[in-house]
């Protein structure tokens, strides 16, 4: 029983990963990151991260859907 919920579930992921589309390499490990500017959660302002160089900086990246 377990392994027929266990294999549904796995067939199931593997049908929706060939609809995403895909993505790029990205950036390598020990190398500057791209420059980039996103809106707050509350959307009134935004970070540079260009001015936030030279602080420590904690990226956080998930659906919470």
């Amino acid at each position: 029983m377990i392994l027929k919920i266990l294999a549904i579930v796995s067939l199931s992921f593997l049908a929706q990963a060939k609809d995403r589309p895909q993505q790029g390499a990205g950036p390598e490990v020990g190398k500057e990151a791209p420059a980039w500017k996103l809106k707050t959660q509350d959307g009134k302002t935004e970070v540079d991260l260009a001015k936030l160089k030279g602080k420590p900086v904690f990226l956080v990246f998930g659906s919470y859907t």
